[in-house]
């Protein structure tokens, strides 16, 4: 057995023990309650970056914890609720056998050798494509399974929007004594520090993470947390007795704290567009978000991204270190985009081979965003089944389901989550990096059925359904 970080014994404890909590979880709570909390929950205090390799197994860290916690929950306490012949979402599973597929051919066309200075990555073999599908498959599908299985109504979406809204709620209460304190909760629970603590300096002071692998991970989390609580907000629906309102502005001081760029970028466009906006344009901002995403890799192939444009805009706006940060990561996208078509259908495979070293055999890149991980590890048939599996929902709901909600609130509900699925696909772009509670968010969108008139609007614009 090995492991990635030097962490106290017990980070291992907690992080091999939270089935137990899961199956907790589901004894106690109703089955999409106790699936939104372990997998809420366990991103937001498991330790970070800690894996432990089993021989034979995929890397058994926080994202494969959380979800297969909740699937082992859900089998032994409440199996009924993911079991059963239900056909709502089904047809995304076709996407499994072709993920599954294209890893064989990438393997197939992967034998030969890289030889980079002293560096020697090895051709791949059979064990590698059952390692390589397993980790996909054990990584990206279970937690989507999960919300497709039992988020199937529209007004179940109204537990994800409340999990999340308290999650920041508590998660605050860390943020605020790191700001003041520098990021330490991680180190003093479980050892060791995350991620480099010269990455957590911004703007003159301290950019928290807490539990999580780094400043934009905890950036990202709580941008979905306010997203979530404006949802709560405009759909009037209270918590602890206390106008959502409040929490969402307390929300949203607590996120700017967190000194995201990125983040923040998002939120000054989508917590406005959920107050404001109808529901039929918030379906057609997340299905624009969604299909950039999809074409990004197109854009960049043909250099249609006005790249020094963005930079020169970055650096009037945000100042120059975070500009220099933006075109660094750009530099790094195009040369490696530029290795991922070399081999564009099926990618490179693992072991480093789709990264790029100097004449030592140093590494040279630095891999930022998932798309291009994704397109170099397993080509352009990896990355359609795994942002296949991301956008599809986004669509889906956004043409055939928002639509045809029925009230108010539902509709609501609905937007708040299709803007929530879409931002983390977005996010994509910049960063990378499985989110199991997002997977279940993508995969509720999939899972609720609505059923109902087509909706008409009045005069002012509000979208209704008039009665008899």
């Amino acid at each position: 057995m090995d492991t990635t970080v030097p962490a106290n014994l017990f980070a291992y404890i907690v992080l091999l023990s939270w089935p137990l909590v899961a199956i907790g979880f589901f004894v106690f709570l109703p089955p999409r309650w106790a699936c939104a909390v372990t997998l809420v929950g366990g991103d937001m205090f498991l330790p970070p970056v800690l894996g432990i390799h089993f021989s034979g197994l995929p890397l058994v860290d926080k994202d494969l914890v959380v979800s297969i916690s909740a699937i082992l929950g859900c089998l032994i306490i409440k199996p009924r609720a993911i079991l059963g012949g239900d056909k709502v979402g089904r047809s995304y599973f076709a996407l499994i056998p072709i993920m599954i597929v294209g890893l064989y051919l990438t393997v197939q066309t992967n034998p030969d050798s890289i030889t980079a200075g002293r560096r020697v990555m090895p051709g791949l073999n059979l064990h590698d494509f059952l390692s390589m599908a397993t980790h996909a498959v054990l990584y990206w599908w279970p937690a989507f399974f999960l919300g497709r299985k039992l988020f199937t109504k529209a007004e179940d979406l109204e537990v994800l929007c409340t999990v999340l809204a308290v999650g920041g709620l508590v998660y605050s209460l860390f943020i605020f004594v790191e700001i003041k304190m520098s990021p330490q909760f991680n180190r003093w629970v479980y050892g060791y520090f995350a991620a480099s603590f010269d990455e957590t300096m911004r703007g003159g002071g301290y950019r928290p993470t807490v539990f999580m692998r780094h400043g934009l991970t905890l950036a990202l989390f709580m941008l979905m947390s306010l997203l979530a609580a404006t949802g709560l907000a405009r759909a009037r629906i209270r918590l602890f007795g206390i106008s959502s309102r409040w929490i969402a502005a307390y929300l949203a001081l607590v996120f700017v704290a967190c000194h995201s760029a990125g983040a923040l970028v998002n939120a000054v466009v989508l917590v406005p567009s959920l107050i404001w906006m109808r529901a039929r344009s918030q379906a057609r901002l997340a299905t624009v978000m969604a299909a950039l995403v999809l074409l990004y890799p197109l854009l960049r192939f043909y250099d249609l991204i006005p790249v020094d444009s963005l930079v020169s805009f970055f650096t009037a706006t945000l100042g120059a270190d975070r500009a220099g940060s933006l075109a660094f990561r750009l530099k790094n996208e195009g040369d490696l985009l530029r290795r991922a078509i070399e081999r564009p259908w099926f990618g490179w495979g693992g072991w480093g081979r789709q990264f790029l070293y100097n004449p030592w055999g140093g590494l040279q890149s630095i891999v930022d965003g998932e798309w291009i991980a994704m397109l170099g590890y397993s080509g352009v048939v990896g990355f359609l089944s795994i942002f296949g599996l991301l956008i599809l929902p986004i669509f889906r709901f956004a043409r055939k389901k928002l639509p045809r909600m029925v009230s108010r609130r539902d509709t609501i509900l609905g937007s708040t989550v299709l803007l929530i699925s879409a931002a983390y696909v977005f996010d994509l772009l910049p960063n990378s990096g499985v989110a199991p509670y997002l997977m279940m968010t993508i995969g509720a969108l999939a899972g609720v059925e609505v059923e109902g008139r087509p909706r008409y609007e009045s005069p002012a614009g509000l979208d209704y359904e008039p009665v008899g």
